[in-house]
C-alpha cells in the first residue's frame, strides 16, 4: 500500500456513521434548526427581561406602598370597600350562590345595578330559588317602576318559601306602598307568626288596620309594638294622633322574653 493511500488497511474496522461525519466539511443547519436556535435564544431573553422587571415592580410597589402617594383609585366608602372583600370571596368559590347573592346586594346598595343583576343571576343559575337573587332583581324592578312585577316576584317566592320572614316583610312593605292594605297586612301577619315581637312589623301591621278602618286592631298592635320596644316612637306617634295613652312596657316585656304569667 502507498503511503498515499488513505483507504483503512484490509481487516480494520471502518469508522462509524459520527467519526465519519465529524471528519466531513460542517454543513449548513436546515431551515427547522435555526428557526429552534432563533426561538431558544429569543425565550431566554424574554426570561430574562422578565425576572428584571418583576423586580423592578416588586421594587416599585414596596416603595408605593412605603412613600408614595395614596392611591386615587382606592375604595372611597365602606360599601366600596365590601364590594372588593366580596369580589374576593366569589374568586374563590365561583360556585357559591351566596357569595354572589352577596356581592349583588353590595353592588345594589352601591347603585351598581347592571352589575348586581349579573351577580344575581349568576346566584339564580347555581341556585334557582335563592331569596336574596330573586329579592334582588325584583328591588331593581321596583326601582325601575315595574313595581307589579316586583310584587309578583316575591308572592311567587313566598309561596315556595312560607318560612321566609324577610320576603313576607319585603312583600308587605311594598304593597303598603302599593295601598293594597288588607294584602300587606296579611302579609305582615305572616312575619309576626315567625318573629312575634317584632316592633316594627307590628306598627306596620297597625298602619294597615288603620287604614281599614279597623281601629281598636289597629290600637292593640300599636300598644303591643310599645310592649315590646318601650317608647317605640312610630307607634307612640300614632297612638297620641288617636287619643290613646301607650301601655306600660313592664308586661309586654316579661312576655317577650317568656317571663309573664
Amino acid at each position: 500500500m502507498s503511503e498515499n493511500d488513505t483507504r483503512a488497511p484490509e481487516g480494520a474496522p471502518a469508522p462509524d456513521a459520527s467519526e465519519a461525519q465529524g471528519l466531513a466539511e460542517p454543513s449548513e443547519p436546515s431551515p427547522e434548526v435555526l428557526r429552534r436556535r432563533r426561538f431558544n435564544r429569543l425565550l431566554r431573553r424574554a426570561v430574562m427581561a422578565s425576572v428584571v422587571l418583576t423586580l423592578v415592580g416588586v421594587t416599585f410597589v414596596v416603595w408605593s406602598v412605603t412613600s408614595g402617594p395614596r392611591r386615587t383609585d382606592a375604595p372611597a366608602n365602606q360599601v366600596e370597600w365590601k364590594i372588593v372583600e366580596l369580589r374576593e370571596v366569589v374568586a374563590k368559590n365561583p360556585k357559591s350562590a351566596r357569595a354572589h347573592a352577596n356581592l349583588g346586594v353590595a353592588l345594589l346598595v352601591n347603585e351598581q345595578e347592571d352589575e348586581a343583576r349579573k351577580e344575581f343571576n349568576a346566584a339564580l343559575k347555581i341556585k334557582k330559588d335563592d331569596a336574596v337573587a330573586i329579592t334582588g332583581l325584583a328591588e331593581i324592578d321596583w326601582r325601575h317602576g315595574n313595581h307589579d312585577k316586583a310584587i309578583k316576584s316575591l308572592t311567587a317566592l313566598s309561596v315556595r318559601q312560607p318560612k321566609n320572614p324577610d320576603v313576607w316583610l319585603q312583600l308587605g312593605v311594598w304593597l303598603q306602598a302599593e295601598e293594597q292594605w288588607q294584602k300587606a297586612a296579611d302579609a305582615y301577619e305572616e312575619v309576626l307568626k315567625i318573629n312575634a315581637f317584632d316592633s316594627s312589623t307590628l306598627y306596620r301591621l297597625g298602619v294597615c288596620f288603620e287604614k281599614l278602618g279597623k281601629r281598636e286592631l289597629a290600637i292593640a298592635k300599636y300598644q303591643q309594638s310599645i310592649r315590646y320596644v318601650p317608647d317605640y316612637e312610630y307607634s307612640c306617634a300614632a297612638l297620641e294622633r288617636l287619643g290613646v295613652k301607650p301601655a306600660a312596657a313592664a308586661s309586654g316585656s316579661a312576655e317577650a322574653t317568656g317571663g309573664g304569667k
